[in-house]
């Protein structure tokens, strides 16, 4: 399989490190798009909340030409502070095959994504944003993935972006997907810059984006107006669809270098302690409501048909155990 070095980069991210800076200086100083999309979006939508934005009533929707760009900054806003304590940053951005039809490919990549969030709280969430984002192309739409990670060394976060890469694919390819490990793409920059980056507004500005789908509809292109109208369709029949979300970001972390983590103390525990960590994972106990059910006895009476009673008894008693309370245990 081809390395990610190797990888060539979406279309709209060929620029590397200058389409950060655009997006940032674009975005970051209060200046939105021109208006003869927001006014094509108050003549001809089919949504109610689109056609009434006004100067005075914003609508707070994540595809209006004005709105778009004010949510984006709030995100923005909200999210830098969370980053002062992480020292790298690394995105992953994950594609699939082009589709004609964007229900059909929009299903396709978020059954995709729900399979990757599944592994990835199996091996334990990073902190993280993510962002969906659509662009449409001549005569098909590209749905893809932005992760950005985040933590104290970039080689750390870049090799856990190549599994993730690698892990897409296979999800991918399980599905029927012709997903290639080429088609995916790792950035690197600064925490803020790739979260400014992943929370860019939805329209976005290049050949490809949605804005220009917009741009075109208002100018009399009747393609682009069905095409603006599929979109729309979509987004009404997915109310519940999440393009943003984050993780990790509020749990204290400091950003401790290879070299400093070298010489912190890492407490020493007994073989049976270790057994005991291992049972009770395997058990489940990884939360204080989860341990208290342990002290029930209907539950301990069925968990005595599979352990022998003097080990359920020793776990009772480890329990209390200042060193062994389940949030030391890990996923």
């Amino acid at each position: 399989m081809p390395s990610l070095n190797d990888a060539a980069a979406p279309s709209e991210q060929s620029s590397g490190a200058t389409s950060h800076v655009h997006y940032l200086a674009t975005y970051s100083n209060g200046d939105t798009p021109q208006s003869e999309e927001a006014q094509y979006l108050i003549d001809y939508s089919s949504s109610s909340r689109l056609k009434s934005c006004s100067p005075n009533s914003h609508c707070k929707h994540r595809w209006c030409p004005t709105c778009s760009c004010a949510e984006s900054r709030r995100l923005i806003g909200a999210t830098l502070p969370k980053l002062e304590k992480f020292a790298a940053a690394v995105m992953v951005t994950l594609t699939i095959p082009d589709s004609p039809e964007l229900a059909v490919g929009m299903k396709k990549f978020l059954d995709v994504k729900a399979r990757l969030r599944t592994r990835l709280r199996s091996w334990g969430v990073p902190a993280m944003v993510s962002s969906v984002e659509l662009t449409a192309p001549a005569g098909s739409w590209h749905p893809h993935l932005h992760l950005v990670l985040f933590g104290a060394e970039e080689v750390n976060l870049r090799s856990r972006a190549e599994e993730i890469a690698r892990a897409w694919v296979e999800i991918a390819q399980d599905l029927g997907l012709d997903a290639r490990l080429q088609g995916q793409h790792i950035d690197s920059g600064t925490p803020e810059k790739l979260a400014s980056y992943a929370y860019k507004p939805k329209l976005g500005s290049g050949a490809n984006s949605i804005g220009r789908l917009i741009r075109e509809a208002a100018r009399g292109d009747a393609d682009a107006a069905e095409r603006w109208a599929e979109l729309e369709e979509f987004i009404a029949m997915t109310p519940g669809l999440r393009w943003r979300s984050s993780a990790g970001l509020n749990k204290p972390q400091e950003a401790v270098s290879a070299s400093q983590a070298r010489h912190q103390k890492v407490p020493v525990y007994q073989g049976g302690e270790l057994a005991l960590f291992a049972l009770l994972n395997f058990l489940g106990v990884r939360t204080k409501a989860e341990q208290a059910k342990y002290y029930s006895p209907a539950k301990v009476g069925r968990l005595r048909a599979n352990f022998p009673d003097a080990i359920l008894d020793q776990v009772r008693e480890q329990l209390e155990h200042p060193e062994l309370k389940p949030e030391h245990f890990g996923n």
